[in-house]
């Protein structure tokens, strides 16, 4: 059987806040606080994830210099920017149970896709500290291609790509994006860990929800093939 995966949400923990705290904290105060990092992160989000800006270029260009960014090679980068930048990269992190099952997947002969909205610093971060992640998969990132979901020609390029996941089964936390996949001939699943966090009385609880979730999937799948 041939599977799509979303990442944020579904593979990955997304955790905003780690990048608004420190983008509050540095970069505030340079700026009058005349624009918080929500705010910021919601100015850049279709440029970077269309691979057209990252969040460091994009402080570049909010700050100039009063973040006093030393652009000499003979210079480390500046310890601001870097802090900044850095917390933005921490904000993914991976969902051990659906990774674990994402390879379980790939052990039991089944072809696994991923397709993603993402930027090149948060792909560069994965590759680097979670190479698991992706490791097996094939791989379609916004930031590459140009385009994000939920564009018709993110997903015709994707199928371009590998037209062998045409009818697969696909997992996304945003029906706007099931949506788009249905309309290419995908079989839409609904998934979103991070509502299932949001609703549990603690990890423990969410941590068995999702292992249930899991089981319920794998019935599904069973029952597909």
């Amino acid at each position: 059987m041939h599977i799509i995966f979303d990442v944020g949400r579904v593979l990955c923990k997304v955790n905003l806040d780690i990048f608004v705290k420190e983008f509050d904290r540095v970069i505030g105060p340079r700026i009058n606080n005349k624009i918080d990092g929500m705010d910021f992160l919601s100015s850049i989000q279709t440029l970077q994830d269309a691979g057209k800006t990252t969040v460091e270029l994009s402080l570049i260009d909010l700050c100039g210099g009063k973040i006093n960014y030393l652009v000499n090679d003979s210079y480390p980068h500046n310890r601001i920017l870097d802090s900044v930048v850095a917390a933005w990269k921490r904000t993914i992190s991976p969902y051990t149970q659906m990774v674990e099952f994402k390879n379980w997947l790939i052990e039991n002969g089944h072809e696994v896709a991923i397709l993603s909205n993402m930027g090149h610093e948060h792909k560069r971060y994965i590759i680097e500290n979670y190479p698991e992640i992706f490791r097996g998969c094939a791989t379609c990132f916004s930031c590459d291609i140009n385009y994000r979901k939920p564009s018709k020609i993110c997903f015709y390029l994707f199928l371009k790509k590998y037209p062998e996941f045409e009818n697969a089964l696909y997992f996304d936390d945003l029906q706007d994006n099931l949506e788009t996949g249905e309309s290419f001939g995908l079989n839409p699943y609904h998934i979103d860990l991070e509502e299932i966090y949001l609703y549990s009385d603690d990890d423990k609880q969410a941590e068995e929800t999702i292992y249930k979730q899991i089981s319920s999937i794998k019935a599904y799948i069973s029952e597909k093939i």
